[in-house]
């Protein structure tokens, strides 16, 4: 353990700590009271004699040795010689001279009997090695600490979540142990894998930071996903001791998540964590946005994923709990003096906590001074009341006095964009906004203006070296912009023209699905975007976000007006010579409804090249496999050499990955033994496949496939999943059950005497 400078507490928790680790060393219980009402005690305890010791606490970390002293001078010997104590203790969270001790000793004079009783910080570390077990009961200073720190520093981690990860330690000082904290942690312990849900601002993703954070500090490598649990598939590895973080793992799309079957990806990842001793898995999502997911998906049901699921509720904090929310937020805000002193005028911290907007987003909002430069001190209260009354529109003086036009565009189309975009692509976001608006132009760089906007909407995180990537300085940026710019059609439709991306226009028809922009919207944009893109002069080459307007188009044909379907009909034959990055189930699902809708004919010959070039040339997943059977078999090739291809080439992807597939979808979980083994189930499970897929099959067939499945390799990772998976609560449940036995323990948290 390396030494402590205790800037992770607060002035309370400091006290706490001190209290139990001279409890600790001097065997006796130490009583904790009101700093105020008691005279600066902040606690006691007697001797075998009956005689009354008492201890004072003084967290001054920002003020230093030196002013500690004249303080001390100024008022609290007066405090001690009014209580003449038999005995009393100093302790501080200041590093100490010597020549320190003497002059505090004498300050105290003759309460304090020798300076051993002086404690500094060094003392206090000191302490700490001795009792360690006080030092796991204190999650904030455990969590904070060096060790800690140095191991998430070293920590094996994977592409963006080296930056995430510094976030998080930064954050960790602000964060409260709540009952919250111990019961999702029990979840995830249990089950390796805990859903967190939640209403917007209810602290969900900062609760899951705090779960991966522990993960890592135990050793666990952290993948953190973005988009996609296809990255998870990528770097799993079975020897390993890991830990997947997916925070908004539906987001707002959960319509587009659901059509690209991220559902089955998620439950069968899950399924396949559960089996895992060394993984843990973590998932934040909306309420509404979840339980529409569930609505539009049995999966969830099916599989059992609803028992991983925490629901996380503002209702569920106790008032202390939340006054310790609002108190860390003061010490470690840089709210100035007279700020906070509106604040305990008539004790309005409580009309704060009890309110019934109470949440950690506005807690913090309110509490940053960035946020003020509009608002002088004796209107910071009203600025409060507001806030907290219509937490909707936080953001309306940013967007409407503090930005300018170009910002604004930026920050909407960012909202539009629906995700996390690289700082090149948000540059040739910022090119395309100012040829839209030419008067823009005059204005300043896109240095600047990502300056401007960075920390106040944006924030700007650095991956690598050559890898930036920028998105909402907070998600309730997104709710803003919704409810009160996306009413006109024509602005957002000029918006999705400068982002060019697939997400946006996935991003637009989720909002719609969801009733958060009117549904019209889709099409007036689909059909914009469409005649745009049709005036371009390469407006016949295919590339990422035409085949994103394609596969709309497609989708909602009756959308679509009369201008925009001309140019889809003189597009969709191009994508019959894609190759590349564009080939995959978004261009084969919309060459399948083309083929439906009469745009592609089944004779055309460039079909018949395509379909062989994407089956010979092409890795395929089940997912493609059945779009291109059925494309196949519409198109009338059932009995053709490409056809033969297909089956071929689906037999040996089956063969490839049939035992893998059967483990990790736990398909036969009580598979332990060679004696459990039965032969009919595996049948119809490798049956299953080949009816899913679309293809016709011999018995011959799933031979040749069932040879290839490795049972003991199946029972063998069914045994390993039974083992016992624990990782040491370190004090955390007693520490989020802790509760102050004085009589008004929110008084006595913010009491400054």
């Amino acid at each position: 353990m390396s030494d402590y400078d205790f800037g992770a507490l607060n002035d309370k928790e400091f006290e706490q700590l001190a209290a139990d680790l001279l409890s600790r060393q001097l065997q006796r219980k130490v009583e904790r009271f009101k700093s105020g009402k008691d005279g600066g005690v902040d606690g006691r305890f007697f001797t075998e004699e009956h005689h009354e010791v008492i201890i004072q606490c003084k967290h001054w970390l920002r003020s230093g040795v030196p002013a500690l002293i004249r303080e001390l001078k100024k008022s609290e010997a007066q405090k001690v010689r009014k209580i003449k104590p038999s005995r009393y203790i100093f302790v501080t969270s200041l590093t100490l001279s010597r020549a320190d001790k003497t002059a505090i000793k004498e300050i105290f004079t003759p309460y304090l009997k020798i300076e051993s009783e002086v404690l500094g910080a060094e003392d206090i570390n000191d302490l700490l090695k001795q009792y360690s077990e006080v030092e796991r009961n204190h999650y904030k200073l455990w969590i904070c600490s060096a060790n800690v720190l140095q191991t998430i520093q070293n920590a094996a981690i994977v592409g963006r979540s080296r930056y995430r990860l510094s976030e998080i330690a930064e954050a960790s000082k602000r964060y409260v142990l709540t009952k919250n904290h111990a019961r999702a942690m029990r979840i995830l312990q249990e089950l390796h894998c805990v859903i967190i849900t939640g209403a917007p601002g209810v602290g969900k993703t900062t609760l899951a930071d705090q779960l991966a954070q522990k993960y890592v500090a135990k050793g666990y490598e952290l993948c953190f996903l973005e988009g996609s649990v296809t990255e998870a598939e990528n770097v799993y590895r079975e020897e390993s001791r890991q830990i997947f973080y997916f925070d908004d793992f539906l987001g707002r799309n959960f319509l587009s998540a659901l059509e690209l079957h991220q559902d089955s990806q998620i439950t069968n990842f899950i399924k396949r964590v559960r089996r895992d001793p060394k993984k843990a898995f973590i998932l934040t999502s909306r309420s509404n946005i979840y339980n529409k997911g569930q609505e539009l998906s049995d999966l969830f049901d099916q599989n059992g994923i609803d028992r991983n699921r925490y629901e996380l509720k503002v209702s569920s904090l106790e008032s202390l709990e939340k006054a310790k929310i609002l108190y860390n937020h003061i010490w470690f805000s840089d709210l100035e003096e007279p700020f906070i002193e509106q604040l305990y005028v008539d004790k309005r911290y409580r009309e704060v906590i009890s309110h019934s907007n109470f949440n950690p987003r506005l807690i913090a909002f309110i509490c940053n001074m960035d946020r003020l430069s509009e608002v002088r001190p004796e209107g910071y209260w009203a600025y409060v009341q507001q806030t907290l009354s219509d937490p909707r529109d936080v953001w309306r003086t940013v967007f409407e006095i503090q930005i300018d036009d170009l910002c604004r565009h930026i920050v909407i189309a960012l909202v539009l964009h629906g995700r996390a975009m690289q700082e090149g692509d948000l540059k040739a976001l910022y090119s395309r906004i100012l040829e839209f608006d030419p008067p823009l132009s005059k204005r300043q760089t896109f240095t600047t203006t990502l300056r401007q906007l960075s920390g106040a909407l944006l924030n700007r995180n650095i991956l690598t070296p050559r890898r930036v990537e920028v998105d909402l300085f907070d998600p309730s940026i997104a709710d803003y912009v919704i409810k009160n710019y996306t009413d006109d059609h024509s602005y957002v439709s000029t918006l999705v023209s400068c982002l060019r991306t697939s997400h946006s226009l996935d991003n637009i028809r989720a909002l719609a699905a969801s009733r958060e922009v009117d549904p019209a919207l889709v099409g007036y944009c689909l059909s914009s975007q469409l005649i745009h893109e049709s005036g371009k002069l390469n407006c016949y080459q295919l590339d990422r976000f035409r085949l994103k307007l394609l596969s709309e188009a497609t989708r909602l044909p009756s959308q679509i007006d009369s201008a925009g379907w001309a140019y889809v009909k003189g597009l969709v034959p191009k994508a019959l010579v894609s190759d590349g990055e564009l080939v995959g189930k978004e261009l084969f699902e919309m060459v399948r409804r083309a083929l439906r809708q009469g745009l592609i004919l089944a004779e055309d010959p460039s079909l018949e090249s395509a379909l062989d070039r994407w089956v010979t040339e092409y890795d395929l997943n089940d997912d493609e496999f059945e779009v291109l059977s059925d494309i196949v078999s519409e198109a009338g090739q059932e009995r053709s050499c490409i056809s033969q291809k297909l089956f071929c080439k689906f037999i040996e992807y089956l063969q490839d990955n049939v035992t893998s597939d059967i483990i990790e979808s736990d398909e036969f979980p009580d598979l332990v033994t060679l004696g459990d083994y039965v032969e009919g189930e595996v049948i119809h499970y490798v049956e299953t496949r080949f009816e899913k897929a679309g293809l016709e099959y011999s018995l011959s067939d799933v031979e040749k496939v069932k040879r290839y499945i490795d049972v003991e390799e199946i029972c063998n990772a069914n045994m390993q999943a039974l083992m016992h998976f624990d990782l040491s609560s370190n004090g955390d449940d007693a520490q989020a059950n802790s509760s102050d036995s004085s009589v008004d323990a929110i008084d006595d948290l913010f009491d400054r005497t």
